[in-house]
């Protein structure tokens, strides 16, 4: 049987909601991981990979379920704001802010993005 992945209640790590910036060594140059955006209406949330920067975290964290039964959930994703640039047709270059997502940096190859979460708050998704 195939289902939607969900991700189960939210833990906090520490008392309080200070959010963690990760800051840049060098400055002056970024290395950057190119990875797809993929469109998935089974995730329940937003699911970065090595494409997107964690810009600050909540201090939450979840544990992972796959569509599956069968597979064992990931423990303790965090939960945080992100960002990721993409360049248009026109090759315009844009920055997209995510905020409260479940970030798996270089576990995964790819991002899972719900368009009906994005559409939800007003952003038209085609």
């Amino acid at each position: 049987m195939i289902g939607k992945i969900m991700s189960s209640p939210r833990k906090y790590e520490r008392a309080g909601k200070k959010a963690r910036v990760m800051k840049s060594v060098n400055t002056t140059h970024f290395e950057h991981e190119i990875g797809k955006c993929k469109l998935d209406t089974r995730a329940d949330t937003i699911c970065a990979g090595v494409n997107f920067r964690m810009l600050s975290s909540t201090g939450q964290t979840c544990d992972v379920k796959g569509f599956h039964d069968d597979f064992e959930s990931i423990k303790d994703v965090p939960i945080t704001r992100l960002a990721t640039a993409f360049k248009d047709s026109d090759g315009m270059t844009h920055i997209l802010i995510v905020n409260e997502a479940l970030y798996f940096g270089q576990q995964m190859d790819h991002s899972l993005i719900n368009p009906n979460q994005i559409r939800h708050f007003g952003i038209p998704v085609f």
